[in-house]
């Protein structure tokens, strides 16, 4: 195995989960359903 591959290996995934709630349309969900739905 190479050293590319070893590091590639290592790698960590990163994600970033962006919610909003907006006043003006008001939706039933809440940031942490929003939240919960990204995760699964």
């Amino acid at each position: 195995m190479n050293v590319n591959s070893e590091t590639e290996l290592k790698a960590e995934k990163r994600a970033a989960i962006y919610t909003r709630y907006s006043t003006d349309l008001q939706s039933e969900r809440s940031i942490e359903d929003q939240i919960a739905l990204c995760q699964t």
